[in-house]
């Protein structure tokens, strides 16, 4: 089974050199987001007198896909973050990266997230409105496997075979900066995410199960990264339940639980959320987010959560009230 799923390096030198003949024609795409919202939030969350502002969440994506008379698929992608700021700030590119893909898998090369957060399962993804207890509202707390983000790394999937799917991606710096070799507090080295995960059909639910690793050094101090996680989801209908449990054994010890519950009708969508977060230090953190959202014509869809956290602290804890509204069009 090994042999089937893990691809070696020399398929993968293989794999591209059989991608030299004649090409079709590049497809080229254009698309994004451009988004207002309205946050508020008691004064616990938000300490600035006013309790509430108004913030914008704008990029474009740009695609190009192309395939080899062998069969071999490729694309490149950039990801453009086009809001400026106060001063009329600088547009910036969030994701770049090559992918290649085919019957070998997939390869993906470049700032892109990677194989843990990919694959993971849990409650987070099942949320309606701008994501619930993963979403827009002030007073969130998700602390679940810890990844590169989009620092730029080499990821690849394997192929699913039997409903079974693995994935890695490695990183030299989590920081990136040209993979800058000077030891800077919060960056991981040596970066290895690791993914795996098994979807399957029964009775007419869709269901899928995932486990994660998240392992590295850290450039500064003694906490490595050592974070796993285990999840799952199931979809029948409308109806979409996921939970995703992590624990972490080195940088932020503690573990960390979701639960989510999503439901589709027509143009609209409804979910509750639930998460839960247990430093070794620290507070405790419960957040239970109510979500919606609503597409009032085609590519215009208006979003809201409502969220409150509860922290356990060891003399008086605080409960904060969060909520957002936001109106997005995507084209």
């Amino acid at each position: 089974m090994s042999k089937k799923l893990l691809l070696s390096s020399t398929a993968i030198v293989g794999a591209f050199a059989l991608a030299t003949p004649a090409l079709a024609d590049t497809e080229v795409t254009l698309s994004g987001q451009v988004e207002f919202g309205f946050s508020a939030a008691d004064e616990e969350t938000i300490d600035d007198g006013r309790g509430y502002f108004f913030f914008m969440d704008s990029e474009t994506k740009i695609e190009a896909e192309g395939a080899a008379d062998n069969g071999i698929n490729y694309s490149a992608k950039v990801e453009l973050e086009t809001d400026a700021d106060g001063d009329g700030g600088d547009v910036n590119a969030d994701e770049t990266r090559l992918a290649f893909w085919g019957g070998f898998g997939r390869v993906e090369l470049g700032r892109e997230d990677g194989a843990a957060d990919n694959m993971f399962i849990g409650g987070e993804d099942f949320q309606a409105g701008t994501g619930g207890i993963d979403g827009d509202g002030q007073n969130l707390n998700i602390n679940l496997v810890a990844d590169s983000g989009d620092a730029a790394k080499i990821t690849y999937f394997t192929p699913r075979v039997g409903g079974f799917q693995l994935g890695a991606s490695f990183t030299p710096d989590t920081g990136d900066a040209e993979n800058d070799s000077d030891d800077d507090a919060g960056d991981i080295e040596e970066h290895w995410e690791l993914g795996a995960n098994f979807t399957t059909s029964a009775g007419g639910a869709d269901v899928t199960l995932t486990a994660v690793a998240s392992i590295g050094d850290a450039e500064v101090g003694d906490d490595d990264l050592e974070d796993y996680g285990i999840g799952g989801g199931v979809e029948f209908g409308g109806l979409g339940v996921g939970v995703g449990y992590a624990f972490r054994e080195e940088a932020d010890e503690g573990n960390g639980l979701t639960v989510g519950a999503k439901y589709g009708f027509g143009p609209a969508n409804v979910s509750a959320g639930f998460s839960y977060d247990d430093p070794d230090e620290g507070d405790d953190s419960n957040v239970l987010a109510f979500s919606a959202d609503y597409g009032l014509f085609p590519g215009v869809t208006v979003k809201g959560d409502l969220s409150f956290n509860s922290d356990d602290a060891d003399d008086d804890g605080d409960s904060t009230t969060a909520g957002v509204v936001t109106l997005q069009l995507n084209y």
